[in-house]
């Protein structure tokens, strides 16, 4: 684990930040990884059942146990394969193994511009990686997604997360929001789409038809409303030819 092991009745106040990340790819290797009240970035790597790891080398664990995440930015989410942290600022920090020291990983002024932010204040309330992709980072304020790279930033999505809610967390891959109260929505062609409440362990949802088409579950008219696995429904909700209604209609 980057960092350094405690000693002995040592007593240590809660991490900052703790996630979990996978590398992506065939084989999906998973880190887990937390920040230190020291801002040191620490890393395990605990391997799976199928006996893959990745074992951080030499010099990086020397480099992850000396050198400090800068700034005043809280760290919100980091990448233990690529070795980036990102700060509330909007900030990317990448660790340059060699020197042993955190560098800028983007324009963070440009960053801030670019999301409507203010110098001093908190841009991000929370942040996370993706499998093997960016990382995201999103703005209560704004209710916007943002997605977050050594080469810049791009936005999930082009309008609001719908509700007034906070949004907890996102699933970048499926382009999904979620939200404290268990609602999620998905980004389309369309805009946001609602899908169905974690609250409901189902695993169904009530879908009304926009247009007819034929489905898994059979022909479905104009205005029909059927329940079907969420599994089953998401395609045809991307693509217009069904909504998401409440078990209330």
């Amino acid at each position: 684990m980057g960092g350094r092991w405690l000693c002995r009745g040592e007593v240590v106040t809660a991490l900052l930040v703790v996630g979990v990340s996978c590398s992506g790819g065939t084989f999906n290797v998973q880190r887990h990884w937390a920040v230190s009240p020291g801002r040191l970035l620490l890393i395990r790597d605990p391997g799976d059942v199928r006996g893959t790891t990745a074992p951080l080398r030499r010099e990086v664990v020397h480099a992850l146990s000396t050198a400090r995440i800068p700034g005043t930015g809280r760290p919100l989410a980091a990448d233990p394969f690529r070795l980036v942290v990102l700060t509330d600022d909007g900030g990317l920090h990448r660790l340059d193994v060699a020197a042993a020291a955190w560098r800028p990983g983007n324009d963070q002024e440009a960053i801030m511009k670019q999301l409507g932010g203010r110098a001093g204040e908190p841009l991000l309330d929370i942040g996370g990686t993706s499998c093997g992709g960016p990382m995201y980072g999103v703005s209560n304020m704004t209710r916007r997604v943002s997605l977050l790279t050594l080469q810049g930033c791009t936005m999930l999505d082009e309008s609001p997360v719908p509700g007034t809610a906070k949004i907890v967390a996102v699933d970048v891959a499926n382009k999904m929001a979620l939200l404290e109260t268990g609602e999620r929505f998905m980004w389309t062609a369309r805009g946001w789409i609602g899908l169905g409440n974690l609250m409901d362990s189902s695993g169904t949802g009530r879908f009304k038809c926009v247009e007819g088409f034929c489905s898994a579950i059979g022909d479905l008219e104009p205005g029909q409303v059927v329940e079907m696995p969420e599994s089953v429904a998401r395609e045809h909700v991307a693509s217009g030819r069904l909504e998401a209604v409440s078990h209330e209609q």
